[in-house]
Protein backbone atom coordinates (compact mmCIF):
# COMPACT_ATOMS: atom_id res chain seq x y z
CA UNK A 1 0.00 0.00 0.00
CA UNK A 2 1.38 3.39 -0.96
CA UNK A 3 2.18 5.59 2.01
CA UNK A 4 1.51 9.31 2.46
CA UNK A 5 3.48 11.80 0.36
CA UNK A 6 6.89 12.82 1.64
CA UNK A 7 7.09 16.15 3.44
CA UNK A 8 10.81 16.42 2.70
CA UNK A 9 10.49 16.79 -1.08
CA UNK A 10 12.27 20.11 -1.87
CA UNK A 11 10.17 20.61 -5.01
CA UNK A 12 6.76 19.08 -4.30
CA UNK A 13 5.04 21.01 -7.10
CA UNK A 14 7.51 20.28 -9.90
CA UNK A 15 5.66 19.70 -13.15
CA UNK A 16 2.50 21.45 -11.99
CA UNK A 17 1.03 24.63 -13.47
CA UNK A 18 -0.63 27.29 -11.35
CA UNK A 19 -2.68 30.40 -11.98
CA UNK A 20 -2.57 33.06 -9.26
CA UNK A 21 -4.97 36.00 -9.56
CA UNK A 22 -4.21 39.23 -7.75
CA UNK A 23 -0.56 38.29 -7.95
CA UNK A 24 0.72 41.85 -7.63
CA UNK A 25 -0.56 42.39 -4.08
CA UNK A 26 1.64 41.72 -1.05
CA UNK A 27 -0.03 38.35 -0.52
CA UNK A 28 -0.12 37.48 -4.22
CA UNK A 29 3.57 38.16 -4.71
CA UNK A 30 4.46 35.91 -1.77
CA UNK A 31 2.22 33.10 -3.04
CA UNK A 32 3.70 33.36 -6.53
CA UNK A 33 7.26 33.22 -5.19
CA UNK A 34 6.67 30.27 -2.85
CA UNK A 35 4.93 28.19 -5.53
CA UNK A 36 7.75 28.95 -7.96
CA UNK A 37 10.37 27.94 -5.41
CA UNK A 38 8.54 24.62 -5.06
CA UNK A 39 9.04 23.96 -8.77
CA UNK A 40 5.62 25.05 -10.03
CA UNK A 41 5.18 26.98 -13.28
CA UNK A 42 3.19 29.98 -12.08
CA UNK A 43 1.10 32.17 -14.36
CA UNK A 44 0.88 35.29 -12.23
CA UNK A 45 -2.04 37.53 -13.16
CA UNK A 46 -2.26 41.12 -12.05
CA UNK A 47 -2.59 44.69 -13.21
CA UNK A 48 0.75 46.06 -11.97
CA UNK A 49 2.81 44.05 -14.40
CA UNK A 50 6.09 45.76 -13.46
CA UNK A 51 5.95 44.07 -10.04
CA UNK A 52 5.62 40.68 -11.65
CA UNK A 53 8.40 41.40 -14.13
CA UNK A 54 10.73 42.12 -11.22
CA UNK A 55 9.80 38.87 -9.47
CA UNK A 56 10.04 36.87 -12.70
CA UNK A 57 13.65 37.99 -13.17
CA UNK A 58 14.54 36.01 -10.04
CA UNK A 59 12.60 32.94 -11.24
CA UNK A 60 12.71 33.08 -15.05
CA UNK A 61 11.91 29.39 -15.48
CA UNK A 62 8.96 29.31 -13.13
CA UNK A 63 7.04 32.61 -13.30
CA UNK A 64 5.08 33.88 -16.30
CA UNK A 65 3.59 37.34 -15.75
CA UNK A 66 0.22 37.85 -17.41
CA UNK A 67 -1.83 41.05 -17.31
CA UNK A 68 -5.59 40.77 -17.61
CA UNK A 69 -8.73 41.89 -15.83
CA UNK A 70 -10.31 38.69 -14.56
CA UNK A 71 -13.68 40.45 -14.28
CA UNK A 72 -13.67 40.77 -18.10
CA UNK A 73 -15.12 37.54 -19.53
CA UNK A 74 -13.44 37.90 -22.93
CA UNK A 75 -10.07 38.69 -21.35
CA UNK A 76 -10.44 35.71 -19.01
CA UNK A 77 -11.21 33.32 -21.87
CA UNK A 78 -8.22 34.59 -23.86
CA UNK A 79 -5.92 34.27 -20.86
CA UNK A 80 -7.00 30.70 -20.09
CA UNK A 81 -6.49 29.75 -23.73
CA UNK A 82 -2.99 31.22 -23.58
CA UNK A 83 -2.10 29.53 -20.28
CA UNK A 84 -3.38 26.07 -21.11
CA UNK A 85 -4.20 23.42 -18.48
CA UNK A 86 -4.15 24.67 -14.89
CA UNK A 87 -3.46 22.28 -11.99
CA UNK A 88 -3.55 24.81 -9.14
CA UNK A 89 -5.82 27.85 -9.01
CA UNK A 90 -5.22 30.45 -6.31
CA UNK A 91 -7.85 33.18 -6.26
CA UNK A 92 -6.38 36.17 -4.49
CA UNK A 93 -7.77 39.08 -6.54
CA UNK A 94 -10.58 40.87 -4.73
CA UNK A 95 -12.51 44.09 -4.38
CA UNK A 96 -11.46 45.67 -1.06
CA UNK A 97 -13.96 46.40 1.75
CA UNK A 98 -16.28 49.22 0.77
CA UNK A 99 -15.78 51.34 3.93
CA UNK A 100 -19.50 52.07 4.40
CA UNK A 101 -22.38 50.48 6.30
CA UNK A 102 -25.17 48.86 4.33
CA UNK A 103 -27.53 51.84 4.13
CA UNK A 104 -24.80 54.13 2.83
CA UNK A 105 -23.39 51.69 0.30
CA UNK A 106 -26.75 50.53 -0.98
CA UNK A 107 -27.51 47.96 -3.64
CA UNK A 108 -25.02 49.39 -6.16
CA UNK A 109 -22.12 48.70 -3.80
CA UNK A 110 -23.39 45.22 -3.01
CA UNK A 111 -23.56 44.38 -6.71
CA UNK A 112 -20.12 45.85 -7.49
CA UNK A 113 -18.34 43.96 -4.72
CA UNK A 114 -20.19 40.71 -5.37
CA UNK A 115 -19.44 40.94 -9.10
CA UNK A 116 -15.69 40.94 -8.44
CA UNK A 117 -15.39 38.82 -5.31
CA UNK A 118 -17.97 36.18 -6.12
CA UNK A 119 -19.15 36.10 -9.73
CA UNK A 120 -15.83 36.92 -11.43
CA UNK A 121 -13.96 34.53 -9.13
CA UNK A 122 -16.53 31.84 -9.90
CA UNK A 123 -15.96 32.35 -13.63
CA UNK A 124 -12.29 31.55 -13.17
CA UNK A 125 -13.24 28.27 -11.48
CA UNK A 126 -15.66 27.49 -14.30
CA UNK A 127 -12.88 28.13 -16.83
CA UNK A 128 -10.28 25.77 -15.30
CA UNK A 129 -12.37 23.11 -13.56
CA UNK A 130 -13.27 21.01 -16.64
CA UNK A 131 -9.59 20.45 -17.40
CA UNK A 132 -8.85 19.52 -13.79
CA UNK A 133 -11.64 16.95 -13.82
CA UNK A 134 -10.45 15.54 -17.13
CA UNK A 135 -6.95 15.02 -15.72
CA UNK A 136 -8.21 13.82 -12.33
CA UNK A 137 -6.20 16.38 -10.37
CA UNK A 138 -6.77 19.92 -9.19
CA UNK A 139 -6.30 22.32 -6.31
CA UNK A 140 -8.61 25.33 -5.97
CA UNK A 141 -7.63 27.71 -3.16
CA UNK A 142 -9.53 30.87 -2.31
CA UNK A 143 -7.81 33.59 -0.29
CA UNK A 144 -10.61 34.60 2.03
CA UNK A 145 -10.76 36.67 5.19
CA UNK A 146 -11.69 36.17 8.82
CA UNK A 147 -14.34 38.77 8.01
CA UNK A 148 -16.23 35.99 6.22
CA UNK A 149 -16.81 34.31 9.59
CA UNK A 150 -17.04 37.13 12.13
CA UNK A 151 -17.93 40.21 10.07
CA UNK A 152 -16.24 43.58 9.88
CA UNK A 153 -17.41 47.14 10.40
CA UNK A 154 -18.06 49.12 7.21
CA UNK A 155 -17.77 46.07 4.96
CA UNK A 156 -21.12 44.28 4.58
CA UNK A 157 -20.72 43.54 0.88
CA UNK A 158 -17.10 42.44 1.30
CA UNK A 159 -17.94 40.13 4.19
CA UNK A 160 -20.93 38.68 2.32
CA UNK A 161 -18.86 38.07 -0.82
CA UNK A 162 -16.10 36.28 1.10
CA UNK A 163 -18.63 34.19 2.98
CA UNK A 164 -20.32 33.27 -0.30
CA UNK A 165 -17.02 32.11 -1.77
CA UNK A 166 -16.26 30.05 1.35
CA UNK A 167 -19.64 28.37 0.93
CA UNK A 168 -18.92 27.70 -2.74
CA UNK A 169 -15.64 26.03 -1.76
CA UNK A 170 -17.49 23.68 0.62
CA UNK A 171 -20.10 22.76 -1.96
CA UNK A 172 -17.58 22.19 -4.73
CA UNK A 173 -15.51 20.06 -2.38
CA UNK A 174 -18.50 17.77 -1.90
CA UNK A 175 -19.20 17.57 -5.62
CA UNK A 176 -15.70 17.31 -7.09
CA UNK A 177 -13.21 16.04 -4.51
CA UNK A 178 -14.17 12.42 -5.32
CA UNK A 179 -12.88 13.20 -8.79
CA UNK A 180 -9.47 14.43 -7.61
CA UNK A 181 -10.06 18.18 -7.22
CA UNK A 182 -9.86 19.73 -3.75
CA UNK A 183 -11.39 23.07 -2.77
CA UNK A 184 -10.23 25.08 0.25
CA UNK A 185 -10.17 28.64 1.53
CA UNK A 186 -7.69 30.47 3.73
CA UNK A 187 -9.30 32.97 6.08
CA UNK A 188 -6.61 35.58 6.68
CA UNK A 189 -6.22 37.65 9.81
CA UNK A 190 -4.48 41.06 10.08
CA UNK A 191 -1.46 41.22 7.78
CA UNK A 192 1.45 43.53 7.05
CA UNK A 193 0.12 44.92 3.76
CA UNK A 194 -0.08 48.25 1.94
CA UNK A 195 -3.59 48.64 3.31
CA UNK A 196 -2.41 48.16 6.90
CA UNK A 197 0.45 50.62 6.34
CA UNK A 198 -2.03 53.30 5.26
CA UNK A 199 -4.02 52.77 8.44
CA UNK A 200 -0.94 53.82 10.41
CA UNK A 201 1.34 52.31 13.06
CA UNK A 202 -1.06 52.83 15.98
CA UNK A 203 -3.76 50.65 14.44
CA UNK A 204 -1.17 48.11 13.29
CA UNK A 205 0.06 47.76 16.89
CA UNK A 206 -3.49 47.29 18.17
CA UNK A 207 -4.17 44.64 15.57
CA UNK A 208 -0.91 42.85 16.36
CA UNK A 209 -1.73 42.81 20.07
CA UNK A 210 -5.19 41.40 19.31
CA UNK A 211 -3.56 38.21 18.01
CA UNK A 212 -2.41 35.53 20.42
CA UNK A 213 1.06 35.48 18.83
CA UNK A 214 1.32 39.29 19.22
CA UNK A 215 2.36 40.12 15.68
CA UNK A 216 0.84 40.85 12.32
CA UNK A 217 0.92 38.13 9.71
CA UNK A 218 2.94 38.36 6.53
CA UNK A 219 2.43 37.36 2.93
CA UNK A 220 4.72 34.40 3.56
CA UNK A 221 2.44 33.14 6.35
CA UNK A 222 -0.38 32.91 3.83
CA UNK A 223 1.85 31.60 1.04
CA UNK A 224 3.07 28.66 3.11
CA UNK A 225 -0.51 27.71 3.91
CA UNK A 226 -1.21 27.78 0.16
CA UNK A 227 1.86 25.62 -0.37
CA UNK A 228 0.53 22.98 2.03
CA UNK A 229 -2.91 22.88 0.42
CA UNK A 230 -1.47 22.76 -3.11
CA UNK A 231 1.16 20.09 -2.46
CA UNK A 232 0.62 16.32 -2.36
CA UNK A 233 0.79 16.45 1.45
CA UNK A 234 -2.46 18.47 1.44
CA UNK A 235 -4.36 16.06 -0.76
CA UNK A 236 -6.62 14.80 2.04
CA UNK A 237 -7.73 18.32 3.02
CA UNK A 238 -10.80 19.63 1.23
CA UNK A 239 -13.77 21.82 2.06
CA UNK A 240 -11.68 23.48 4.76
CA UNK A 241 -11.82 27.14 5.77
CA UNK A 242 -8.30 27.35 7.22
CA UNK A 243 -7.84 30.27 9.59
CA UNK A 244 -4.36 31.77 9.31
CA UNK A 245 -4.92 34.68 11.65
CA UNK A 246 -2.44 34.53 14.53
CA UNK A 247 -5.23 33.36 16.83
CA UNK A 248 -7.20 36.61 16.67
CA UNK A 249 -10.42 34.60 16.31
CA UNK A 250 -9.95 33.28 19.84
CA UNK A 251 -11.36 36.57 21.10
CA UNK A 252 -8.78 37.83 23.60
CA UNK A 253 -9.63 41.12 25.38
CA UNK A 254 -7.57 43.23 22.97
CA UNK A 255 -9.50 41.75 20.05
CA UNK A 256 -12.82 42.56 21.69
CA UNK A 257 -11.66 46.13 22.28
CA UNK A 258 -10.79 46.53 18.62
CA UNK A 259 -14.17 45.22 17.47
CA UNK A 260 -16.01 47.65 19.73
CA UNK A 261 -13.84 50.50 18.52
CA UNK A 262 -14.40 49.68 14.89
CA UNK A 263 -18.14 49.14 15.24
CA UNK A 264 -18.70 52.36 17.14
CA UNK A 265 -16.59 54.62 14.95
CA UNK A 266 -18.35 57.63 13.47
CA UNK A 267 -16.49 57.40 10.20
CA UNK A 268 -15.06 54.61 8.12
CA UNK A 269 -11.37 53.66 8.31
CA UNK A 270 -9.00 55.29 5.79
CA UNK A 271 -9.20 54.07 2.22
CA UNK A 272 -6.74 51.27 1.39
Amino acid sequence: MEGPPSVSDPHPLAGRTALVTGATSDIGLAITRVLAEDGCLVHAAGRRIERLDTLAKDHPRHIRPIAFDFTDEAALAAAIAQIGPVDILVMNAAHPPEKAPLLEGGEATLRAVMETNYFAASRVILAVLPGMLERGFGRVIHISSLAASIGEAFGPAYCASKSAMDSLMRTCAIDYSPKGVTFNAIECGPLETERMAKWGPAKARRMAMATTVRRLGTGDDIAHAVRFLAAPMGGWVTGEMLRVDGGIHLGNPMSAMFVREGSGAATAPPAP
